[in-house]
């Protein structure tokens, strides 16, 4: 489906604007039929010509306003933007194996899960799903029920590839995250290596891979990949070797 398409499909959805753009036609049709425009009519115009100007600018607005980040870190950091039509709106690379990534794949304006799918099978991507790896997946939205959704489909979507732990966090973080320079996910997992090694900064961090965090992690704590302590961050479902396991923590 080209850009266009997909666009007026979006705004399809936007039934009071339709309502009020056929009203508003009908209007002017009934006054400028027949004759004479009078003074006042030519304001009407020009005041319902401004109308479907903001309605349009609102419309764009709203479709291009993200709602939700999704983070895929491994050593690749990658970000997708998704509006509340569940559409990626933008898509950024945090470091260059990311870029490669995103260079073989076009996934804007795709619903959030066939994106994903695009990704995960993209052949830059698919040497990271080993059981060596580290692969964390993070939705990060401004509305809990809508994370908990989201968060159920990245795990449904990532559940056939080996070692991808799925989580959440608050949409809170990603301006955060983006001041270091850091993608959310990785921009997660240096906030809770921070509790271990407070001393750690977010650039040393930014050269690590998500194995080298969790493995420092571990080091510490003697644990397993992400226990109950990053649970304390939001839902967690974590995955060991090949497959997922299924845990939830709240804060």
């Amino acid at each position: 489906m080209v850009l266009d398409e997909r666009i007026k499909d979006t705004f399809g959805k936007i039934k009071s604007d339709d309502e009020l753009k056929r009203h508003t036609m009908e209007y002017l049709r009934r006054k400028t039929t027949a004759g004479t425009v009078f003074p006042h009519m030519r304001y009407a115009a020009a005041f319902m010509c401004m109308l479907f100007f903001f309605i349009g600018w609102g419309g764009y607005s709203v479709y291009f306003t993200e709602v939700v980040a999704i983070s895929i870190d491994v050593n690749p950091s990658i970000e997708l933007g998704i509006n509340r039509f569940d559409r990626v709106v933008s898509v950024a690379a945090y470091n260059e194996d990311g870029n490669k990534v995103l260079s073989n794949v076009n996934i804007r304006f795709m619903n959030y899960k066939e994106a994903m799918e695009q990704i995960l099978t993209n052949e830059s991507m698919t040497q990271y799903l080993t059981p060596d790896e580290y692969i964390a997946v993070t939705v990060f939205g401004k509305q809990e029920e809508n994370n908990d959704r989201m968060l159920a489909d990245m795990v449904s979507c990532t559940a056939p590839y080996g070692n991808v732990h799925c989580s959440s966090g608050s949409y809170g973080e990603v301006a955060a995250a983006h001041s270091t320079g850091m993608s959310c996910g990785k921009y997660k997992a240096y906030l809770e290596l921070k509790k271990f090694e407070p001393d750690i900064t977010a650039e040393e961090v930014e050269g690590l891979t998500m194995r080298q965090i969790q493995d420092r992690i571990n080091a510490i704590t003697g644990g397993t990949e992400f226990d109950a302590d990053y649970d304390d961050m939001g839902h967690h479902t974590g995955g060991h070797g090949h497959g997922n396991q299924n845990r939830h923590g709240r804060r």
